[in-house]
C-alpha cells in the first residue's frame, strides 16, 4: 500500500495516510539538520502518539515518500518571508499556496 498525502504542504508539517486505511503519520521538520520527527496517529489507537525520528533518507527509505520537493518549497518560502518583510511566516505560507492554487486552476 502507498502513503498519500492528505493535507496541504506548509514547510515544516506533512500528513500521510497509508491508502484508504486509517493510519496516519505526521512528519515535522525539526531545528536539526536533516533531521525528522514522524508521530503516528491510528483510528485504533494501537499506535496513537509513537514518535520516532529519522533523515530523510530514512524516512525516503521506509515510506517511499520524496523530500526534495518540500526542502525547495520551504526555501522558496524562506526567501519569500525573508523578501516581504512579513511579521508571520504563515502569511507567506498561505501567499504561496493561493497562488500554486490559482497555477493549478490555470493549467499551468
Amino acid at each position: 500500500m502507498v502513503w498519500r498525502e492528505i493535507y496541504p504542504k506548509d514547510g515544516y508539517c506533512r500528513t500521510f495516510q497509508l491508502g484508504n486505511d486509517p493510519e496516519i503519520i505526521h512528519i515535522i521538520k525539526t531545528g536539526f539538520e536533516n533531521k525528522y520527527i514522524v508521530v503516528y496517529e491510528d483510528a485504533f489507537e494501537v499506535s496513537l502518539g509513537k514518535t520516532e525520528i529519522l533523515t530523510k533518507e530514512e524516512l525516503e527509505r521506509k515510506y517511499d515518500i520524496l523530500f526534495d520537493e518540500v526542502d525547495q518549497f520551504e526555501k522558496i518560502i524562506r526567501l519569500l518571508h525573508e523578501s516581504t518583510h512579513d511579521k508571520d511566516i504563515r502569511e507567506c505560507l498561505l501567499k504561496v499556496y493561493d497562488f500554486k492554487k490559482k497555477t493549478l486552476k490555470n493549467g499551468k
